[in-house]
Protein backbone atom coordinates (compact mmCIF):
# COMPACT_ATOMS: atom_id res chain seq x y z
CA UNK A 1 0.00 0.00 0.00
CA UNK A 2 1.89 3.86 -1.14
CA UNK A 3 1.62 6.10 1.18
CA UNK A 4 -1.09 8.61 -0.28
CA UNK A 5 -3.50 5.39 -0.27
CA UNK A 6 -2.56 5.34 3.52
CA UNK A 7 -3.46 8.65 4.03
CA UNK A 8 -7.14 8.41 1.84
CA UNK A 9 -7.77 5.49 4.01
CA UNK A 10 -7.12 7.36 7.09
CA UNK A 11 -9.00 10.08 5.82
CA UNK A 12 -11.70 7.90 5.63
CA UNK A 13 -11.79 6.05 8.76
CA UNK A 14 -11.52 9.83 10.70
CA UNK A 15 -14.91 10.86 8.63
CA UNK A 16 -16.51 7.31 9.61
CA UNK A 17 -18.53 8.25 12.42
CA UNK A 18 -19.62 12.10 11.12
CA UNK A 19 -20.87 10.32 7.79
CA UNK A 20 -22.71 7.69 10.00
CA UNK A 21 -24.36 10.70 12.21
CA UNK A 22 -25.26 12.60 9.05
CA UNK A 23 -27.02 9.38 7.25
CA UNK A 24 -28.97 8.55 10.24
CA UNK A 25 -30.10 11.94 10.79
CA UNK A 26 -30.63 12.02 6.89
CA UNK A 27 -33.08 8.99 7.11
CA UNK A 28 -34.76 10.99 9.82
CA UNK A 29 -34.87 14.24 8.32
CA UNK A 30 -33.30 15.72 11.45
CA UNK A 31 -30.54 17.33 9.75
CA UNK A 32 -31.27 20.50 10.92
CA UNK A 33 -31.48 19.52 14.20
CA UNK A 34 -27.41 19.12 14.26
CA UNK A 35 -24.77 21.65 15.54
CA UNK A 36 -21.46 21.71 16.69
CA UNK A 37 -19.70 23.83 19.48
CA UNK A 38 -15.75 24.61 18.88
CA UNK A 39 -13.38 25.10 21.27
CA UNK A 40 -9.68 25.68 21.08
CA UNK A 41 -7.31 25.28 24.44
CA UNK A 42 -3.64 26.04 24.28
CA UNK A 43 -0.93 27.04 22.87
CA UNK A 44 -0.53 26.65 18.89
CA UNK A 45 2.05 24.01 18.91
CA UNK A 46 -0.06 22.26 22.27
CA UNK A 47 -3.99 23.23 20.96
CA UNK A 48 -6.48 20.76 22.76
CA UNK A 49 -9.96 20.99 20.60
CA UNK A 50 -13.25 20.21 22.62
CA UNK A 51 -16.10 19.68 20.05
CA UNK A 52 -19.63 18.92 21.25
CA UNK A 53 -22.46 17.85 19.14
CA UNK A 54 -25.35 18.87 19.91
CA UNK A 55 -29.43 17.43 18.47
CA UNK A 56 -32.28 20.03 18.74
CA UNK A 57 -30.31 21.91 21.61
CA UNK A 58 -29.60 19.01 23.84
CA UNK A 59 -25.95 17.80 23.73
CA UNK A 60 -25.10 14.73 22.91
CA UNK A 61 -21.24 13.95 22.78
CA UNK A 62 -18.41 15.74 23.16
CA UNK A 63 -14.61 15.39 21.91
CA UNK A 64 -11.05 15.78 22.47
CA UNK A 65 -8.62 16.05 20.56
CA UNK A 66 -5.07 17.81 19.07
CA UNK A 67 -7.24 18.61 15.55
CA UNK A 68 -10.65 20.16 15.58
CA UNK A 69 -11.06 16.71 13.23
CA UNK A 70 -10.39 14.43 15.52
CA UNK A 71 -12.35 16.11 18.01
CA UNK A 72 -15.29 16.33 15.86
CA UNK A 73 -14.81 12.85 15.03
CA UNK A 74 -14.83 11.61 18.61
CA UNK A 75 -18.00 13.23 19.32
CA UNK A 76 -19.93 12.18 16.85
CA UNK A 77 -18.85 8.62 17.55
CA UNK A 78 -20.53 9.50 21.47
CA UNK A 79 -23.30 11.02 19.88
CA UNK A 80 -24.41 7.41 17.70
CA UNK A 81 -23.53 5.83 21.33
CA UNK A 82 -26.33 7.68 22.94
CA UNK A 83 -28.62 7.23 20.00
CA UNK A 84 -28.01 3.89 19.94
CA UNK A 85 -28.24 2.93 23.99
CA UNK A 86 -31.46 5.44 23.74
CA UNK A 87 -32.67 2.85 21.06
CA UNK A 88 -31.96 -0.25 22.74
CA UNK A 89 -33.18 0.97 25.95
CA UNK A 90 -36.40 1.83 24.38
CA UNK A 91 -36.89 -1.14 22.66
CA UNK A 92 -35.99 -3.36 25.55
CA UNK A 93 -39.07 -1.33 27.68
CA UNK A 94 -40.84 -2.50 24.04
CA UNK A 95 -41.73 1.28 22.65
CA UNK A 96 -40.21 3.26 19.76
CA UNK A 97 -37.15 6.00 20.76
CA UNK A 98 -37.51 9.25 21.98
CA UNK A 99 -35.22 12.19 22.66
CA UNK A 100 -36.91 14.75 24.20
CA UNK A 101 -35.24 18.46 23.07
CA UNK A 102 -34.82 20.97 25.21
CA UNK A 103 -36.99 23.07 23.86
CA UNK A 104 -40.11 20.41 25.07
CA UNK A 105 -41.08 18.97 21.06
CA UNK A 106 -40.29 15.60 21.44
CA UNK A 107 -38.56 13.73 18.21
CA UNK A 108 -40.17 10.07 17.79
CA UNK A 109 -37.73 7.44 16.34
CA UNK A 110 -39.12 3.86 15.18
CA UNK A 111 -35.63 2.11 14.54
CA UNK A 112 -32.97 2.38 12.17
Amino acid sequence: MSRHQSVNSQTQQDHSYRMALNQYLQYWRRQDDLYWSEAQHGARERTLWTVTCYLANVAYGTGHASTKGQAKERAAQQTLAMLNYQQSAAWNMGCSTTWVAADTRSHTYQGY
